[in-house]
């Protein structure tokens, strides 16, 4: 997450898909949710609010529902227009 910290959300992407990927490969399924948090934080920082939703709900809580919130609401300011 330095690179997330760092504002290269890209990079962070490509590293946590990475992770998740090799976790997925060696059959880990231990902080599986951490990761899907990681990676909606991420799709956040790019201003993809969908993905950053399915990543929350793949997280499952508390933190997958602190940032599902926190999506939902950036969605409906979106829809109305809020700044």
């Amino acid at each position: 997450m330095g690179h997330y910290y760092l504002g290269e959300f890209e990079t962070a992407l490509k590293h946590v898909q990475k992770g998740l990927k090799m976790q997925k490969d060696m059959g880990i399924s231990m902080n599986m949710s951490l990761q899907n948090y990681n990676m909606g934080m991420i799709h956040l920082g790019l201003g993809e609010l969908k993905s950053a939703q399915s990543c929350a709900e793949k997280g499952g809580c508390p933190r997958g529902c602190q940032l599902y919130s926190f999506v939902a609401e950036q969605n409906r300011c979106n829809q109305q227009h809020c700044q």
